[in-house]
């Protein structure tokens, strides 16, 4: 049997230990000191860490969240801001109004109904004359000329670099630039129609795709 002393002693070494203690799982340790055998001090250290670091992560993505946001914005605003000048400097289609650079090709134009037979491998360059019988009512960037049988030949602003009024339509005009022989599909077509402000159940008889003369211009001159 154990004295009564050495119970006395063992008493007082467990008095005697430290008292900011914590157990994990079962093991008793001083909260204060790190433990090598501790299987979850790794897991301590890294929420300590993310502690520290996961306020200052959040604040920067929201910042940069709101960054992009305010450039979004400011895009939206400077496209619409573009739109409406754009819009303010298209000059109504009058006599003598130019779309585009100036004329600069010599000689008289061909007509419109002559223009297919001018091509040469299937090109012609310089001035072509007709009378607009669609205008592009989206964004302006392609007409239409009517030859005397009643179709028409596709008239494109080159790379965009201009567009004209939906008062253009039924004005008589001299276009320059380069004409050739295109193939447009039905999608395309179908495109252009809904463009020109047509109904769905026009857009709908579209069918196939269509080989003709396409004319890329430069210039654009209303003569009456």
């Amino acid at each position: 049997m154990r004295s009564h002393e050495n119970l006395q002693g063992n008493c007082k070494e467990q008095n005697d230990a430290p008292r900011n203690s914590t157990e994990f799982f079962g093991t008793k340790r001083n909260r204060w000191a790190p433990h090598k055998n501790n299987p979850l001090q790794p897991i301590n250290e890294s929420i300590a860490k993310m502690g520290e670091i996961l306020p200052k992560s959040i604040h920067q993505q929201l910042s940069l969240i709101k960054l992009l946001y305010m450039k979004k914005l400011f895009f939206s605003a400077f496209v619409l801001l573009a739109l409406a000048s754009n819009a303010q400097d298209i000059k109504p289609a009058e006599k003598g109004v130019v779309y585009g650079a100036a004329l600069t090709a010599a000689g008289e134009p061909v007509s419109i109904n002559d223009l297919k037979s001018s091509l040469t491998n299937d090109q012609y360059e310089g001035k072509v004359v007709g009378k607009v019988k669609e205008v592009c009512k989206a964004e302006g960037c392609w007409i239409k000329l009517e030859r005397k049988d009643g179709s028409t030949v596709m008239v494109r602003a080159k790379d965009h670099a201009f567009v004209m009024p939906t008062s253009i339509e039924g004005k008589t005009v001299v276009v320059e630039g380069i004409a050739s022989v295109k193939e447009v599909t039905e999608e395309m077509r179908k495109h252009y129609a809904e463009d020109a402000g047509k109904s769905k159940k026009e857009i709908a008889k579209i069918k196939g795709s269509e080989k003709d003369v396409q004319m890329a211009a430069k210039s654009v001159m209303v003569i009456n």
